[in-house]
């Protein structure tokens, strides 16, 4: 009986089949991207679930000290690791990670002696129970062992095979820095997953770093990521809720060495204290907390990629479930018929579930046949930084099998138990019985189907509107035509000379020295103004005296830096920075701030302009010549170019470059850099405009469908109304009325939701856009414009028909 069920149920389906081809496309495509969604979703829960006793171990933020409204930050001192210990004895390890600034930049001799300069992605250091927290594994070496002397590496499998080739890495030397400290490679790691909150090419033994050393006692220097793993049976709140006291009791001493007490410093900045966060909650709960030394998700792209999962079957379901219950009618008749030869209303109840059911499972086996076939160039092009794993996803979370029954279940629901209810007489004298009340079942569908459209399309637009802003927001400077040369304090004596070959080439029209670009730095110190006794913190940029006029800043008091050693006392301030100090513009000039003991003097004010990113409010910043008496000794070369062949511009430069330097060669173009700081906003927004186009898809085909039925039940009505006279037009006009009144309440319902999901994503930008009503029109427009060539693509078909050919039937 079973088998009898299905072999008629495929026949169905081939009788059916362009109804049929439509919800298999619909409702396939529905489940890939629902499937793919799926996967990223559960892979982004994953991170850090490879690392050992998840449960008791820990990251320790620290008050962001270097901000005025101090948020936490993921960042913390070397002593705190030692503060920890000696105040809680239920801590069974601490962990300290640095980000080795001084160390970046490795060498290696090769067999002829000879140095190589190799290009490092990622240097950190670490204490040596590195291993005892996380769980990369080593192809060579002891783990147990591996960082526990000064002056070892734990070097990726990538680097040992870049560097070394096939021979075996271990005891072999590489150098670090501008120093050249040596480092003995004493483990290899295997492959790192991809889901783990940082990654690195090289791991040295902490105290290998010389600032280590020297600031192993400052409570100020947060270079550090500081990791607690508790004691088994630990309870978190014994810790947490005592860490307020240990800034106040162990980093006095520390700022005694800075000229100032803690009660003074507490005062400016407010409580210094800590928080402990689990690892596994780093990756996506850490935003405004950051990672110092990797990336991070959002919690709130997740929430975003679920509902439009969710969305995407809803939609595909609605899709499956209208047309399914729509084309029930036509079998009115047959019900009558096998009714009225024996069939028993169980047995139809059967048949029609096992056939919606069948379609459902066929549409869910086309849906993963074609994510496979999409794999490679859908992670190709959204860039999502995880491989899709389907089979993993399905062998894990099998329940999502269950959902195409369910849409089978429903779609069978109406003709399984409506229509064979029926006493076959009255089924069979009319072919009109089955549709009384189910009109306003499939609008209410079609509505809920264009209302997710809509949302998504608005969405996707907002999302796209923001980042443009991002791309053309006026940020203060020229961002256009500058090559930027990374490290160019490696250069040492030939710095000058390097600068100065930039001047006598054609292409170049202008070059500056400076700590760094704008958009790449981020380090602040302590000033307080001349008879103040609070002190407040300011980013620092050291620049030449080209700086300012190469980036086309605009100075809008006092002056820039001139060539003269009296000026490597002198300072420039920004707007902001005038704001902190209650100056304005003009009575700035001659006004002294004090650096520990040094006094600088303001010489110029210059116009706000992006340091950061355009996430971010502009912060007080203070512009210092390259001589300052200041710490920052790294370099970068800005050179202003005008030449279309830029391949051969940046080969120029790098023989440039070979000649004053054995230094690996690094350089970057200055908007490019601006570009890629909007690099998850961008993914973002791709992701989202590829599912709201497979969404707009799945609903117009299922429109393009209904609409087909809809005029199958009409084509008498409009042969009759053709015979009375009605044009084409005043027949589209009919058929097409429905469905845009339906699109007018789907936008009506999406726009208050519209409103406010964007509005709150948007809120996490200080500088954003606005939604304003034009975004819902167009949407509205869009949406019209393709359901009215939807429906009119059947509709002309229709109306051109000759009457005769549908009224001869009576």
């Amino acid at each position: 009986m079973i088998r009898n069920y299905f072999k008629t149920a495929i026949r169905v389906m081939i009788r059916e089949r362009f109804y049929t081809g439509i919800n298999l496309f619909g409702l396939s495509l529905g489940v890939a991207a629902f499937l793919f969604l799926a996967s990223y979703i559960r892979f982004q829960f994953t991170y850090d679930n490879f690392h050992p006793d998840l449960d008791r171990t820990y990251r320790v933020n620290s008050t962001n000290i270097w901000y005025p409204s101090g948020p936490m930050m993921g960042s913390s001192v070397l002593p705190l690791a030692e503060a920890l210990e000696n105040e809680f004895p239920q801590i069974e390890q601490t962990l300290r990670i640095n980000t080795a600034d001084r160390l970046q930049g490795v060498w290696y001799k090769d067999e002829n002696n000879n140095w190589q300069n190799l290009s490092e992605e990622q240097v950190l250091g670490a204490d040596s129970t590195f291993f005892d927290f996380f769980g990369f594994q080593l192809t060579e070496g002891d783990r147990n062992s591996a960082l526990d002397q000064t002056g070892s590496v734990v070097i990726s499998d990538d680097a040992a095979r870049s560097i070394f080739g096939d021979q075996p890495a271990l005891g072999k030397t590489l150098y670090f820095g501008e120093d050249k400290t040596p480092a003995i490679v004493t483990g290899v790691t295997a492959d790192q997953p991809e889901n783990s909150h940082f990654h690195f090419d090289y791991l040295v033994s902490i105290y290998t770093n010389q600032d280590v050393k020297d600031f192993d006692w400052s409570w100020i220097w947060t270079q550090a990521v500081t990791y607690i793993k508790l004691k088994e049976g630990t309870d978190p709140s014994q810790i947490s809720d005592r860490l307020h006291t240990i800034a106040p009791k162990y980093s006095g001493y520390a700022f005694q060495r800075l000229g100032m007490s803690y009660e003074e410093f507490e005062k400016q900045k407010g409580a210094y204290t800590f928080a402990i966060q689990p690892i596994n909650s780093i990756w996506l709960y850490s935003h405004g907390v950051y990672n110092r030394i990797g990336g991070i998700g959002n919690i709130n792209d997740i929430y975003i990629f679920a509902s439009i999962a969710i969305f995407l079957l809803v939609i595909a379901g609605i899709n499956f479930i209208n047309l399914s219950t729509a084309r029930s009618v036509v079998r009115s008749k047959e019900v009558g018929v096998r009714k009225t030869l024996g069939s028993s209303r169980k047995e139809l109840v059967f048949q029609f579930l096992s056939e919606t059911i069948l379609t459902a499972f066929s549409a869910s086996f086309l849906g993963i046949l074609l994510l496979m076939m999409i794999k490679i160039p859908l992670e190709t092009l959204l860039s999502l930084g995880f491989e899709l794993d389907i089979w993993n996803l399905l062998i894990n979370e099998w329940y999502l099998l269950l959902i195409p029954f369910a849409f089978g279940v429903i779609a069978g629901i109406y003709p399984a138990f409506y229509l064979t209810r029926f006493n076959p007489k009255e089924v069979l004298k009319t072919k009109q019985a089955a549709l009384s009340g189910s009109s306003s079942f499939r609008n209410g569908l079609v509505v809920t189907q264009f209302t997710i459209s809509a949302l998504l399309l608005i969405g996707t637009l907002v999302i796209y509107q923001q980042l443009e802003y991002f791309r053309n927001s006026s940020l203060g400077f020229n961002k256009e035509n500058i090559l930027v040369v990374d490290r160019a304090h490696t250069l040492g004596n030939n710095l000058e000379a390097f600068t100065n070959w930039f001047e006598q080439q054609p292409e170049f029209k202008a070059v500056t020295v400076g700590m760094d670009v704008p958009d790449q730095f981020g380090y602040e110190d302590f000033f307080k103004k001349e008879g103040a006794e609070s002190e407040v913190s300011l980013s620092v940029l050291k620049i030449d005296e080209n700086y300012i006029s190469t980036l086309g800043m605009e100075l809008i008091s006092g002056r820039s830096f001139i060539e003269n050693p009296g000026d490597a006392d002198k300072i420039i301030l920004n707007e902001a920075a005038l704001k902190t100090f209650e100056w304005n513009a003009d009575e700035a000039i001659g006004k002294r701030l004090i650096y520990f003991e040094t006094e600088f003097e303001v010489i110029g004010v210059v116009k706000d302009f992006v340091y950061q990113t355009l996430r971010f409010e502009v912060a007080p910043l203070a512009l210092m010549n390259l001589n300052a008496r200041i710490w920052g000794d790294q370099r970068v070369v800005a050179a202003k170019y005008q030449a279309d062949d830029l391949k051969s511009l940046v080969a120029k430069v790098e023989k440039e470059w070979s000649k004053k330097s054995d230094a690996q060669f690094s350089f970057s173009f200055l908007d490019d850099d601006l570009e890629n700081n909007y690099q998850n906003e961008a993914e973002l927004g791709k992701l989202i405009s590829t599912l709201t186009t497979m969404a707009v898809i799945i609903s117009f085909m299922g429109l393009f469908g209904l609409s087909t039925y809809v005029l199958e039940q009409k084509r008498k009505e409009i042969s009759i109304r053709k015979v009375l006279g009605s044009s084409v037009s005043s027949i589209l006009l009919l058929l097409n009325k429905r469905f845009i009144g339906l699109c007018i309440i789907a936008l009506l319902l999406a726009a208050p939701i519209a409103w406010w999901a964007c509005n709150e994503w948007l809120s996490q930008f200080p500088n954003r856009v606005s939604v304003s009503i034009d975004l819902f029109l167009i949407v509205l427009g869009g949406l019209m414009l393709f359901m009215t060539l939807t429906v009119s693509l059947q509709s002309v078909k229709a109306a051109l028909v000759n009457p005769v050919k549908h009224l001869k039937e009576e």
